[in-house]
């Protein structure tokens, strides 16, 4: 085992270094995400989601209804956060106006952006397209739900 520049070599050495940043709070997995930071990301990709629909469709009266796919994203020290989510915008009375896959990041817990969004008519006519830019797991949950016409 390579820790820093030197070989750990024997057991009892290992133990004593495993102790010691043990001891200082160093942890080999992350935290997983807090209640409160749940919370604070479902505010910002609401309000995120809200705005980027307004501006692409044109409609200022909208409700954006969002469904996180993968339910508890990892915290990551070296790379932003991805955030896949099923979005359904509705006008106010109800009817569907576009529905469709999303996938964003969230480089701090109060950031949103996203990268990309698929909407279902595009996902049916070609459903390959959700396998270039959606994590195999997700995959066949997506082109269900477009199938279904969510």
């Amino acid at each position: 085992m390579v820790i820093w520049r030197g070989m750990i070599k024997s057991k009892s050495l290992l133990a004593i270094v495993t102790l010691f940043l043990l001891s200082f709070g160093c942890k080999s997995a992350p935290e997983p995400v807090k209640t409160s930071q749940q919370e604070t990301l479902a505010f910002t990709l609401q309000k995120t989601l809200t705005t980027y629909f307004q501006k692409s469709l044109g409609e200022d009266d909208i409700i954006v209804e969002n469904e996180i796919l993968r339910k508890s994203p990892g915290a990551s020290f070296t790379a932003p956060t991805q955030v896949y989510s099923w979005v359904q915008v509705r006008e106010k009375s109800g009817r569907l106006m576009i529905s469709g896959a999303l996938k964003g990041l969230s480089p701090k817990i109060n950031e949103f952006s996203v990268t990309d969004f698929l909407p279902s008519k595009i996902i049916r006519e070609n459903f390959k397209e959700v396998y270039k830019n959606f994590p195999s797991g997700l995959t066949d949950s997506i082109i269900a739900r477009a199938a279904a016409g969510q």
